[in-house]
């Protein structure tokens, strides 16, 4: 049996179903935490958005809106 994934990534601004409800609320994702000061930096480098004072430790987390 082949497995196919059609999954797209999360990411902030992507597109949504068409709407005014869709409009009003964009889909937004935002890191509440990185492995290390080097990986936050690198997600720092790439625009995504970054709660306020992300926690550092052995996990990444991010929230989905």
């Amino acid at each position: 049996m082949r497995v196919v994934d059609l999954s797209l990534p999360i990411e902030s601004h992507m597109a949504g179903i068409p709407g005014p409800l869709y409009k009003a609320h964009p889909t937004r994702c935002v890191v509440l935490g990185a492995l290390s000061e080097n990986h936050l930096a690198k997600i720092k480098a790439r625009g995504l958005e970054i709660a306020p004072n992300p926690d550092i430790g052995h996990h990444m987390n991010s929230r989905l809106e």
